[in-house]
């Protein structure tokens, strides 16, 4: 397991946010890592955040889903599904693993 400080944590995700700013108008993340890093991406793109599980209305489309720990990338995939309410997102969803 590595230790990330917070500093690197910021860092190396706002250097993945740059790629999404002014494209998403709202984010979430799964989990515990998740919403940590959706909390972060929140202040930085300056969007709503969402808890996980928590509908996104459609006019908050697309959403960002952010987790900074990926192996599958299902509970990435899962997460969009429960903030879309779309068994395929699509568009509806962005997908973001920062770590």
């Amino acid at each position: 397991m590595e230790v990330v400080s917070e500093a690197c944590f910021c860092q190396a995700l706002a250097e993945a946010l740059d790629g999404v700013a002014g494209r998403v108008k709202a984010v979430t993340g799964p989990g515990r890592s998740g919403a940590i890093a959706s909390v972060y991406a929140s202040h930085y793109l300056r969007v709503p955040w969402f808890p996980t599980g928590v509908p996104v209305p459609f006019t908050l489309w697309p959403v960002l889903v952010i987790d900074t720990a990926i192996k599958t990338g299902a509970s990435l995939r899962k997460a969009a599904r429960r903030a879309t309410g779309l068994t395929e997102p699509g568009p509806a969803a962005i997908l973001l693993a920062a770590f």
